[in-house]
C-alpha cells in the first residue's frame, strides 16, 4: 500500500517505532510512533483521514483514544496475514493525510 497510494497521488504518512531505519519512496513521510508510549501518539492522527494500521493488541486503547481527539478517522485494522516477514510485529500504521 505505501508504495501504490503515493502512486496515485495519495499523501502517506507512516508511523514507525524506528523511523531511522524504514526505508520509504519517496514523498512518503515517516513518524515516530509507539503504542506501547502514549506520548508518541498525540498530534499523530492530525490531517489524517485513513489509517491501516496492523498493532499488537497491547497499547490499543491509547491509539483509539488518540484516533478519537483527532476526529476519529477511518481506521482498518489489518490482520497478522497481511503483514510482510519484515514488518515488526508490534506497531505499524500507514496514515493517509
Amino acid at each position: 500500500m505505501v508504495d501504490r497510494l503515493p502512486a496515485v497521488g495519495q499523501q502517506v504518512r507512516v508511523a514507525s517505532r524506528k523511523p531511522q531505519e524504514v526505508v520509504l519512496p519517496a514523498g512518503v513521510e515517516v513518524v515516530k510512533a509507539d503504542l506501547s508510549d502514549p506520548d508518541t501518539l498525540p498530534g499523530l492522527l492530525d490531517g489524517v483521514s485513513k489509517v491501516f494500521l496492523y498493532a499488537d493488541p497491547k497499547g490499543i486503547d491509547g491509539f483509539v483514544a488518540a484516533a478519537e481527539a483527532s476526529g476519529s478517522p477511518h481506521i482498518v485494522v489489518l490482520p497478522p496475514l497481511l503483514r510482510t516477514a519484515g514488518d515488526a510485529p508490534s506497531v505499524q500504521a500507514h496514515l493517509t493525510p
